[in-house]
């Protein structure tokens, strides 16, 4: 596949944190491009496959967004990909988007945590299509629709304080009950917290199960200090058939890391 072009610090400093690539996206964007072509290079030939459905939250750059795209389209694999953050950092996923000529396939949206959490509890009992995923033009609201019609939901050192590990976690747990596989990569910085006890703790009780991706293939190589966590339904019969994503979430079921 091709190397993701990013225009990283555009210098903007209204773009914060979000116009740098960090080492846990780095990471991430590896082992999604590694999970997909090993996948597509496993599939018997003339295998067919409905487009991939995915979610990245807090994309910043968008690189991890882009670096599944470009795999996939690699291995002529049609996908759909919301990259979602803040408003303020939209120019910087349509930016990319350009330059790796995703358009259309990459697609810029705002998406408040809050918001589609406040919805997933409104709405918890609702059913959800495919068909719920499209939210039209790039810069659109996405919401909790998008994410329960996921196919794959993922974020990059999204998890680095209390407050926001509360919401994406929920939000996570609610996904995966849907249906959905995710995957979180992050930083273990020595001022924070361990994430694997936190998830211990956060998680007890959810029927969800979840790793580190070590444990089950491989999580794509690069920073020994960044961990790749998967999640998905305890159940098998909630995953959405086929794929890799499939494959993950019935490893969870031999293989898991949540206390009983």
């Amino acid at each position: 596949m091709p190397p993701v072009a990013i225009a990283q610090g555009l210098g903007q400093t209204k773009f914060g944190t979000a116009r740098f690539v960090w080492n846990s996206a780095v990471r991430l964007s590896r082992c999604l491009a590694g999970l997909m072509l090993r996948q597509a290079s496993s599939d018997p030939p003339g295998t067919s496959a409905a487009p991939l459905l995915a979610v990245e939250l807090g994309s910043g750059t968008g690189v991890c967004a882009a670096a599944l795209a470009l795999a996939l389209r690699s291995v002529a694999r049609p996908c759909e990909v919301l990259a979602t953050d803040l408003p303020q950092s939209l120019p910087l996923l349509v930016n990319t988007a350009r330059r790796n000529r995703l358009e259309g396939v990459l697609r810029p949206a705002v998406l408040d945590w809050n918001e589609a959490l406040a919805a997933a509890r409104a709405w918890s009992e609702t059913a959800f299509d495919r068909h719920d995923f499209d939210i039209g033009a790039s810069g659109a609201e996405a919401s909790w629709p998008q994410l329960a019609s996921a196919d794959l939901i993922f974020g990059a050192d999204i998890t680095f304080s209390a407050p926001l590990r509360r919401l994406v976690l929920e939000l996570l747990v609610r996904a995966c009950s849907a249906g959905a596989v995710a995957i979180l990569a992050h930083e273990d910085r020595d001022d924070q917290v361990d994430l694997r006890s936190a998830l211990e703790v956060a998680l007890a009780g959810e029927d969800i199960r979840w790793a580190e991706l070590d444990e089950l293939e491989g999580g794509g190589g690069g920073a020994q200090d960044v961990l790749i966590f998967v999640f998905a339904a305890a159940d098998c019969a909630k995953l959405r058939p086929g794929g890799v994503l499939s494959s993950l979430g019935q490893m969870l079921q031999g293989r898991w890391l949540k206390k009983k």
